[in-house]
């Protein structure tokens, strides 16, 4: 009898607690019903656009993973208890060494999701903080004029950074790539580009310099079927916060984000004011993909 009135009132609970928050949202909802936003078109990308949704998705993957782990050993317990007391067979040796095994298992399973996305988290919040940290040193350049895009939306991928300026377009891909720990920092904080290759203090890697020149050759393509006429984007690769030794020159080039100003040397001319505006138009469309979050269940004129 006692059981059955904790059961009750578990579920008199946990209705109540569905109730409460059915109200909130619905008073959410009536409370804004005569407001709109003053927004009238979606806005432009940010920096790092593209990792924000992987990091809310990781971090409720965290929370489930978390009250899991204090979970499992309540739920043991008081299948433990209850067989206890209510059992109407006695508890053997075996059961309790096969349930011990059992929870030991299940938490060192969750334990290892954790892991794996506490991992992954940490990644995400690097490149997270090197695409802000280009973005904003790219920003500059609008001071002289040019026009900058942030997390361009492709085919299946997005290009970090796009710079158009009288001087070229440039598609630049960043990486954000931790540096070792060394008693010479100096030697640890360099990257070697010898123009096909980049030589960092424990590695070495061709494939950044692929993909920027892969997505250089994607924006040229559709920059020059979006425009009507022949544009090339010239493939640039960011390391922030890395000293750049430059051995050779490539096809590709490389900065660490605050020599950006060298994307683009005084007195070389592509494109005319004509030209420009036409590319930067066919760019902004494309980037203007984010939505106004206030009242943006209410929002549909476009008044």
């Amino acid at each position: 009898m006692i059981s059955f009135f904790w059961i009750i009132a578990f579920l008199t609970l946990l209705s109540l607690t569905a109730l409460i928050l059915w109200a909130l949202i619905w008073w959410l909802r009536r409370s804004g019903a005569d407001r709109r936003s003053p927004l009238t078109r979606n806005l432009l990308r940010n920096p790092g656009d593209s990792l924000r949704p992987q990091l809310e998705d990781l971090a409720f993957d965290m929370m489930g993973l978390l009250c899991l782990l204090l979970i499992i050993p309540i739920v043991v317990y008081s299948m433990w208890i209850t067989e206890l007391h209510f059992g109407t067979t006695r508890v053997t040796t075996f059961d309790v060494t096969s349930r011990l095994i059992f929870t030991l298992i299940a938490l060192g399973f969750v334990s290892y999701r954790i892991l794996i996305v506490m991992k992954r988290r940490r990644a995400l919040f690097l490149g997270l903080d090197g695409e802000m940290a280009i973005g904003q040193e790219l920003n500059q350049l609008m001071l002289k004029g040019y026009a900058v895009y942030h997390d361009f939306p492709a085919d299946r991928f997005n290009i970090d950074h796009i710079v158009v300026a009288p001087g070229g377009v440039f598609a630049v891909e960043t990486k954000a790539r931790p540096k070792p720990v060394t008693e010479d920092g100096k030697a640890s904080a360099e990257v070697v580009f010898d123009g096909s290759s980049l030589r960092f203090p424990t590695w070495e890697n061709r494939s950044f310099l692929e993909q920027a020149t892969r997505q250089a050759k994607w924006l040229s393509r559709w920059l020059t079927s979006a425009v009507g006429e022949p544009v090339e984007a010239k493939p640039v690769l960011a390391l922030p916060g890395w000293y750049i030794k430059r051995v050779q020159r490539g096809p590709v080039q490389v900065i660490s984000g605050r020599d950006a100003e060298q994307l683009v040397r005084a007195g070389d001319l592509t494109f005319s004011p004509p030209q420009m505006q036409r590319i930067v138009h066919q760019v902004e469309a494309r980037c203007r993909t984010v939505e106004p979050r206030g009242y943006a269940r209410r929002n549909t004129s476009t008044n």
